[in-house]
């Protein structure tokens, strides 16, 4: 027993802070029987205003007091002093106010929008690294959020790859898998407290893939004598997901540096091939992305040159 009267053993709450719920719950252990506590017996002794308590039960060791409707602050629960009656010595008690050891950072306030996702330069795999045009797989998005708040990427409104800090205000988090196909990514931003920003804006990229090879390829030389050649072809069934931006034409020599041409449309005309030369003929079509791989038989061609003109004889004196 307590000759002096009861004290509090522990006052404690097991919320973590900083937090934004609008009700908490701190247990009160006293070390002997008391009676009489009410709401009236506590108050705030942080910052916070508004507080409502309300204990459990009016007696005995162990209480459960609810804590609702404060404002944004510090909460630090405070039981009075001589608030309530010691059962053993009928005197009142604590003989000093007593706060809880545990203090609650009320926050409540919602993060702003993360800035609209950029495709990360590494993952932006198109023409160019600002085009937002990138394989399948996953890939990194970089932007501006609330500093050290926890930041969550959507592809298409769902949720996408693990979470990241925006350590001091910027992140770079990782999506999931993407798929082929023209994707939405946005973006929220958690703090501490738990308060959830609103999505960001969207970024639209574009997961895409080589394009098919040309089908159907023909090659022939541009005359009976000529060192030029004609390649027709079908385009392919697939552009990768992202418009076909060309084509090339390459015609290797048996020994010897190969040649290309380029074009856009079928057919497309080599020039400057060695005569009596044989070279094999290939294509390729361009995406975004890169190079198909070449057409399966692509054929040969052998440009042949005229006859020399038959030498005339000296005339006969």
């Amino acid at each position: 027993t307590y000759p002096n009267g009861a004290s509090v053993s522990s006052f404690t709450s097991g919320t973590t802070s900083p937090s934004n719920l609008t009700s908490f719950t701190y247990s009160l252990v006293m070390t002997q029987s008391v009676s009489g506590l009410t709401t009236s017996d506590f108050v705030n002794s942080g910052t916070a205003t508004g507080c409502v308590f309300t204990p459990d039960i009016s007696s005995g060791t162990t209480f459960t007091l609810t804590i609702s409707s404060c404002g944004e602050a510090t909460l630090i629960p405070q039981l009075l002093a001589n608030s309530v009656v010691d059962s053993l010595t009928s005197s009142n008690t604590p003989s000093a106010a007593t706060n809880a050891s545990t203090s609650i950072t009320i926050d409540r306030t919602v993060p702003t929008s993360p800035s609209t996702p950029d495709l990360a330069t590494a993952s932006d795999l198109g023409t160019s690294s600002t085009d937002n045009i990138t394989t399948s797989g996953t890939r990194t998005f970089t932007g501006t959020a609330e500093a050290n708040s926890t930041v969550q990427l959507f592809v298409d409104g769902v949720a996408s790859g693990s979470t990241c800090t925006a350590t001091s205000g910027n992140y770079s988090c990782t999506t999931a898998s993407l798929s082929a196909g023209t994707k939405s990514v946005t973006a929220t931003a958690t703090d501490a407290a738990g308060n959830i920003s609103s999505t960001s804006s969207a970024i639209s990229i574009v997961i895409a893939a080589l394009p098919g090879s040309p089908t159907s390829v023909v090659s022939t030389l541009t005359g009976s004598i000529s060192n030029s050649a004609e390649v027709s072809f079908t385009v392919p069934g697939s552009d990768g997901g992202t418009p076909i931006t060309g084509y090339t034409v390459t015609a290797t020599p048996t020994s010897g540096s190969a040649i290309t041409a380029t074009g856009t449309t079928s057919p497309i005309t080599i020039y400057n091939l060695s005569w009596a030369t044989t070279y094999t003929v290939t294509i390729t079509a361009q995406n975004a992305i890169g190079s198909s791989t070449p057409a399966a038989n692509g054929g040969s061609v052998k440009p042949v040159k005229a006859p020399d003109a038959p030498a005339h004889a000296a005339p006969v004196n």
